[in-house]
């Protein structure tokens, strides 16, 4: 398969609210790689730095630093394995699959190194690439989560507001009970999550 039929450019991306002049700089793409068949949106200039967002979002949470950063980079704001219009396999969902689907995205794409910023559980899969794939990561800046395994781990029976920010994690591990409960309901429980955060500045 030949470079060309692996990358697959959409054009702007058919999201609303995006910040005057996205749509001059960025492309909505697929690439397919040997592991998965990626959405990305890419634009910008200079070295590649690779954006991986956080849970249940998309590329679209970085809609508003993406023009500042494509100044000084080739900004890639990847959506891993399972989330937005990326493939979602039934198996690879240990960090280390999403950190080489990544890797693998960024072959294709010809970055040989680039740098990651990862946020919330693209922090994990962030750090996955950096620790496995050491010649590949420029620089790593990881925010709004901890690392399992590095970081210390929370207090079982944590405050009240913890329990209501993190009862996710346990929940979206359940394999099937979950999917049934939430499907046709998904407004209702992604609402909460984005109701219950804290805002975000515009």
């Amino acid at each position: 398969m030949t470079v060309m039929a692996q990358i697959e450019h959409l054009g702007t991306p058919d999201v609303p609210r995006l910040p005057a002049g996205f749509a001059e700089t960025f492309d909505s793409v697929f690439v397919t790689t040997p592991r998965l068949r990626h959405h990305v949106v890419v634009g910008g200039t200079g070295p590649a730095l690779l954006l991986i967002n956080g849970w249940p979002q998309t590329w679209y949470a970085w809609r508003h630093i993406m023009l500042p950063l494509a100044k000084h980079f080739t900004v890639v704001a990847a959506e891993p394995r399972g989330f937005g219009k990326s493939g979602k396999p039934r198996e690879g969902y240990d960090t280390g699959s999403l950190a080489e689907d990544l890797v693998a995205l960024m072959d294709i794409l010809g970055h040989e190194k680039f740098a990651v910023l990862g946020h919330d559980v693209g922090m994990w899969i962030g750090y996955a690439v950096a620790a496995d794939h050491p010649g590949r990561a420029t620089r790593l800046a990881v925010t709004e989560a901890t690392i399992p395994g590095i970081s210390p781990d929370p207090a079982f029976f944590a405050p009240a507001a913890m329990n209501t920010r993190l009862f996710h994690f346990g929940f979206n591990r359940l394999d099937g009970i979950n999917e049934e409960l939430v499907r046709g309901r998904e407004a209702l429980y992604l609402g909460h999550q984005f109701a219950s955060k804290p805002p975000t500045t515009r």
